[in-house]
C-alpha cells in the first residue's frame, strides 16, 4: 500500500510551503519538477520547431490596382506574393482594360447574371461597349475587325455555341448527365459521341468513320478491370494491357489499312508490341 504525507513548514518569507513525500521519506515535488523540466527541454531540443517567420518589408506592402467599370474602381489587397492576375470578387457586365505599356489598348468583356462571360471586343476605336441579350443566338462570325467573340451557355452553364472571329461559329450539344454528346465546328462537320452506363466513351462517330472503345476486359489484357482495353478504327486497332497498380505496361498495334483506305499486305500490318517497365519508383525504365 502507497502512503503520502504532506508536511506545512513555515519558511523565512512567512509563506506556506507544502512539500509532498513518498513512503520513504524522500520529497516527491521536487523530483516532479525536476522530472517536468528535463521533459520540456529535451522536447524542444528534440524538435527544433519553427515558431515564427518574416517575409521581407517589401512583400508586405500595399498593391493597388486600378479597373474601369465605367468609373474608376480601386482595389486593395495585401498580398505575400503579388499575383500574376487581378482579383476581383465579382464580374463586371462591362469591364474596360487599359494598357500601360504606350499602346492605349482597350478590351471590353461582358458576363450574364451567371458570371459567365458572352462576349469579348476590342475597344480601340474608342466606341461604346454594348453586351448582348445572354438568351439571343449567337451572331455569325465578326468581320468588323474589332475582334468580337460571342458566348452562349445552357441553364447548367455548359458552353451551347460559340462565335471566334478566327475559328468561326462552333455548336456544343450534352446529355442528360452533362457529357458533351456532339460538337459542329465552323466547317460544318459534326462529331457524335456515345456513352456506356457509367459515362466511358463508347463511340466516337466522325467523318472518316467510327472508333470503337472497349473496357474492362479484351482477350489477352491483364488486370483490365475499369481500364481502357481496346480501341479500333477503319486503320488501325490497339489494345492494352496493365500491371498490377494500374500501369500500361503492354501496347500490341495493328494496321488494318492506309488512311486512304487502301489494305496493307500482311507482312507490314504488324503487329507492332510496345513494353514499359517500371523501377520500384514508378519512373519508365
Amino acid at each position: 500500500m502507497s502512503l503520502s504525507l504532506a508536511r506545512t513548514k513555515k519558511a523565512n518569507s512567512n509563506a506556506n510551503k507544502t512539500r509532498t513525500h513518498n513512503p520513504r521519506g524522500r520529497d516527491r515535488s521536487g523530483v516532479n519538477k525536476l522530472k517536468m523540466r528535463v521533459i520540456i527541454c529535451i522536447t524542444f531540443l528534440s524538435f527544433n520547431l519553427l515558431t515564427g517567420a518574416e517575409s521581407p518589408v517589401s512583400e508586405k506592402l500595399e498593391q493597388s490596382s486600378n479597373v474601369e467599370y465605367n468609373e474608376t474602381l480601386r482595389h486593395e489587397t495585401i498580398f505575400l506574393r503579388k499575383p500574376p492576375y487581378l482579383l476581383t470578387t465579382n464580374h463586371s457586365k462591362n469591364v474596360e482594360d487599359f494598357g500601360n505599356d504606350g499602346t492605349a489598348a482597350k478590351i471590353g468583356f461582358c458576363y450574364d447574371i451567371a458570371g459567365n462571360r458572352i462576349k469579348k471586343s476590342d475597344l480601340n476605336d474608342a466606341s461604346l461597349m454594348s453586351c448582348p441579350n445572354p438568351s439571343a443566338a449567337i451572331p455569325a462570325k465578326d468581320t468588323s475587325g474589332r475582334n468580337q467573340t460571342y458566348w452562349s451557355y445552357d441553364a447548367f452553364g455548359k458552353l451551347r455555341a460559340e462565335s471566334d472571329p478566327d475559328l468561326g461559329v462552333s455548336s456544343y450539344t450534352y446529355n442528360a448527365f452533362g457529357d458533351l454528346t456532339s460538337s459542329t465546328n465552323a466547317k460544318g462537320v459534326t462529331t457524335t459521341l456515345s456513352y456506356d452506363g457509367i459515362g466511358r466513351i463508347t463511340t466516337k462517330q466522325i467523318p472518316e468513320g467510327n472508333i470503337q472503345y472497349t473496357y474492362d476486359s479484351n482477350s489477352g489484357s491483364e488486370n483490365a478491370l475499369g481500364k481502357l482495353v481496346r480501341v479500333e478504327d477503319g486503320n488501325q486497332t490497339k489494345t492494352f494491357s496493365y500491371d498490377k497498380l494500374g500501369r500500361v505496361k503492354k501496347e500490341i498495334r495493328t494496321i488494318l489499312a492506309t488512311s486512304a483506305g487502301n489494305p496493307l499486305p500482311s507482312e507490314t500490318q504488324g503487329p507492332y508490341i510496345t513494353e514499359t517497365k517500371y523501377d520500384l519508383l514508378g519512373r519508365v525504365t
